[in-house]
Formats: structure tokens, C-alpha cells, sequence
């Protein structure tokens, strides 16, 4: 392996371990204060009422399972990429819903103000661009994953061997 591909492999890494780890965290501060995050759907204007609460109880996990996907190999490793950014695709979306609305949102999307990092203003547009950098990422890391050619890792091989 070349000092070129490692080099690329890495970057690949940083990214996969980074967009990984918001979404494992923002996951898990929307499954900590699951109300506020259902506060912060509807204030979306998107969904009908009754299915606030189940998408702000759904989709904390989904985006967990999503992010440790991403972090496997193979097919695991695209499936996970593509989801964080189908949903990632989403939230742009509902976010320049909101914009073209004037409405005034909490976006919800680590987990509220006093856990959201990334994002500490309240300026959709600065979101926005956010996700849009983040759903850049999820693309590319789909794209690497699409194209990174099957390692043998002792997994592979054990399930190569039981039906050979």
C-alpha cells in the first residue's frame, strides 16, 4: 500500500470516525430529553400531529445505528453512509422549509441549546450550511465506501470458509 493511499485512507478515517461520533452524540441527547426534541419537530410545521412523538422516538436510534454502520466495513460501512445522508438530506430540507417560511425553529439537531455545540447560534442559515457540509461528507464517505476495494479481515474469511 502506497504512503498516498494510506494518507487517503486516513482522511477517510477522521472523516468516518468524525460524522460517526455527532451523530452518536446527537442521538443520544435527542434519547435523553425525547420531549424537546419532539417540540423542536413540531415547531417544523412539517408532520401531523400524531406522529411528532414516534419520529422524536424513532429517530434518535436511527441515527445511532446509522453512525456505528458507517463505522464498520463492507456493505455495512456504505448502508450506514448512505443513511446519515439520506437523513441528513432530510434535515436540510425541513431546514430550508423553515427558511422559506419564516419560521423560527430550534432546530433540535444535537439535542437543543445546551447540548448543541456545533451550532450554538440561532441562525438557520448557519445550520443549514452545516448540514449541507455534513451531508457533503456522508456523500463522499458513500462514494469511498462504494469504491474501497473488500479487505480480508478474520470475519470475512470465517464466513468465506464455512461455505467453502
Amino acid at each position: 500500500m502506497s504512503s498516498t493511499t494510506k494518507g487517503r485512507d486516513a482522511v477517510f478515517w477522521v472523516l468516518r470516525l468524525g460524522l460517526s461520533g455527532i451523530f452518536i452524540y446527537a442521538g443520544a441527547a435527542k434519547m435523553r430529553d425525547a420531549q424537546s426534541f419532539a417540540e423542536s419537530i413540531a415547531s417544523f410545521q412539517i408532520l401531523p400531529g400524531q406522529t411528532i412523538t414516534p419520529a422524536a422516538l424513532t429517530l434518535p436510534p436511527m441515527e445511532i445505528l446509522a453512525a456505528a454502520m458507517a463505522l464498520a466495513d463492507g456493505t455495512l460501512r456504505r448502508a450506514g453512509a448512505f443513511s446519515l445522508f439520506l437523513m441528513l438530506t432530510v434535515f436540510v430540507v425541513a431546514l430550508a422549509s423553515a427558511l422559506a417560511r419564516g419560521l423560527h425553529v430550534d432546530c433540535g439537531c444535537l439535542g437543543g441549546d445546551r447540548l448543541d455545540l456545533l451550532s450554538p447560534t440561532k441562525n438557520l442559515w448557519v445550520v443549514l450550511g452545516r448540514d449541507l457540509a455534513l451531508g457533503t461528507v456522508a456523500w463522499l464517505l458513500y462514494a469511498d465506501a462504494r469504491q474501497t476495494p473488500k479487505t480480508k479481515t478474520p470475519a470475512t474469511e470465517a464466513v468465506a470458509g464455512v461455505g467453502g
